[in-house]
């Protein structure tokens, strides 16, 4: 099978009601760049108005609660699957059966995770020697947030179900929507003197907003759905743990990676250590995350696409999917190399940036290549259901980021947490992930990894050493016009080199078209 020689068209697939990968993609980013817009306003106005300490108990607080997505087991993921896989057999009774078992599952999960939250709170001040001043608003925090995402968990199966629909249209519109007004109150609470827990009611509020918005949707989208205890099938609970079977461990796996070096600083090392963690943690992830709401909806396409048993065009789709995430990324991530100190000395103070930028380079380039580049590759597994050795491959990479950092942490600090996490998932999703990709679809590896990084990193390398030339020139970054102008002159050049030399000329011709159709509506509107 040839990689790049197969076609890379994906138009609307057969199955009513879903929308064109391209638009579902567009929709995702969207909800992303309002994300960004947020997660870069928010945090530095909370460190001015209530202090870098104050942040670190922030970022520990939804770290930890981020550790509950250990108690969901993958069962989104899997209701989402699934989902996908009846809607394109136009299966409505299945789906019934599909959500009001999930509903069942994630209820009782609901159940675990509040009770774990209500046992913890009163200990977490203790344990992370939150400063004395913080530790009752710690305490609630924990609360507010644990609960939250305990009601939430009881209405994931609606969020899942709308993903597998491939209706990620309404999925963003809503989040969207609920984030702004979020944003809007807690900047508004910030600036008359409102503490942590006024903005923890707020996004407690806010998120069970969202999910019950989840449920109407999903109502309105398939009118035929009903809640009925007969509906509950003890076949679609064991095909539903016979995939959770394999991806909790992934899911469990990711949770551990993903959210364990926070907390590990916040042991052993000052709380402000985690606020510069957090710091450096969000501008990158603020952007990779667009990889990772791509690979949603890449993974229900590949599922899609499996059970039409389309395996040439899955393959196509792993390279090009990866591919265009890269190149998103790769932009952002030289400016972040180039300017991460002045970027974050203008935007929060210099004294933070020097305490942040030892964090910025492996960060940026163990994120770039193993998410940026290779998110995609692990949610097609999970599409394909072919997800048992990443999940066990996950599950190591956690074991020994932990294991590692624990040792090294006290004498190395935050520095040498992130070279142990980042570095051991450059290893792990950036190599061995896309093996295994590529060992289930036929491809090969190495033809693999040129597809996806050969073109971006060809056509990065002038854009970068003409920005490192001019920067001691004309743009040293002293101020956010040179910022500006160094980001439009990054961005610009290499939009120009990656539409010609990345896109192919079909992808391009579906992007222009896929404009053209919408922008007479917009002048219209």
């Amino acid at each position: 099978m040839t990689l790049l020689n197969s076609s890379p068209a994906d138009t609307a697939p057969p199955g009513g009601g879903q929308k064109p990968l391209l638009e579902n993609v567009a929709w995702q980013w969207f909800h992303m760049g309002a994300s960004m817009l947020v997660g870069l306003v928010l945090p530095a106005y909370m460190i001015r108005k209530l202090g870098q300490e104050a942040y670190g108990v922030w970022v520990l607080t939804f770290s930890l609660i981020d550790f509950a997505w250990i108690v969901d087991l993958g069962t989104g993921t899997a209701v989402q699957m699934y989902a996908a896989r009846h809607h394109a057999r136009r299966a409505t009774g299945k789906l019934n059966e599909l959500v009001n078992t999930g509903l069942v599952c994630c209820a009782v999960l609901a159940a675990l995770v509040l009770a774990a939250v209500v046992a913890l709170a009163p200990k977490v001040p203790d344990f992370f020697h939150v400063p004395e001043v913080f530790r009752r608003d710690a305490m609630v925090l924990f609360l507010l947030v644990g609960g939250s995402f305990a009601h939430s968990e009881v209405l994931r199966v609606f969020n899942a179900s709308l993903e597998g629909l491939q209706r990620f249209d309404l999925v963003n519109m809503l989040r969207v929507t609920v984030m702004a007004v979020r944003a809007t109150v807690c900047m508004g609470l910030l600036y008359w003197g409102a503490g942590l827990v006024a903005l923890g009611v707020v996004t407690a509020l806010s998120e069970a907003a969202t999910y019950w918005l989840y449920y109407l949707a999903f109502r309105r989208l398939q009118p035929e759905f009903r809640f009925s205890t007969r509906l509950v099938k003890r076949a679609v609970f064991k095909e539903l743990a016979g995939y959770v079977r394999h991806s909790a461990v992934a899911g469990i796996s990711g949770v551990l990676a993903g959210f364990s070096a926070p907390v590990i600083i916040a042991r052993y090392r000052p709380i402000s250590e985690v606020g510069y963690f957090g710091i450096v943690s969000r501008i990158v992830q603020q952007f990779a995350v667009l990889a990772d709401r791509a690979s949603t909806v890449t993974a229900s396409r590949t599922a899609h696409l499996s059970e039409l048993g389309q395996r040439e065009r899955i393959v196509s789709l792993s390279v090009y999917a990866n591919r265009y995430m890269l190149c998103l990324f790769l932009p952002v991530a030289s400016l972040l190399l180039l300017y991460g100190r002045e970027i974050i000395a203008l935007w929060i103070n210099p004294e933070t940036a020097e305490r942040c930028m030892p964090l910025v380079p492996v960060i940026v380039l163990g994120t770039m290549f193993a998410r940026a580049g290779q998110s995609a590759s692990g949610a097609m597994l999970f599409g394909l259901a072919k997800h048992q050795w990443y999940s066990w491959a996950m599950l190591a990479e956690a074991g020994l980021s932990i294991g590692m950092s624990l040792v090294l942490v006290r004498d190395g600090g935050m520095v040498a947490v992130a070279y142990v996490f980042f570095g051991l998932m450059a290893v792990n999703r950036g190599l061995f992930t896309p093996w295994l990709l590529c060992r289930h679809t036929g491809a090969n590896w190495g033809a693999y990894m040129w597809g996806v990084y050969g073109r971006p990193i060809l056509v990065t390398a002038p854009v970068f050493g003409l920005a490192y030339w001019l920067k001691p020139r004309w743009l040293p970054g002293q101020h956010w016009g040179e910022l500006v102008a160094a980001g439009v002159l990054v961005g610009g050049c290499f939009l120009v080199l990656a539409v010609r030399f990345c896109l192919t000329q079909e992808h391009r011709r579906q992007a222009w078209g896929w404009l053209a159709q919408r922008l007479p509506k917009s002048q219209a509107g």
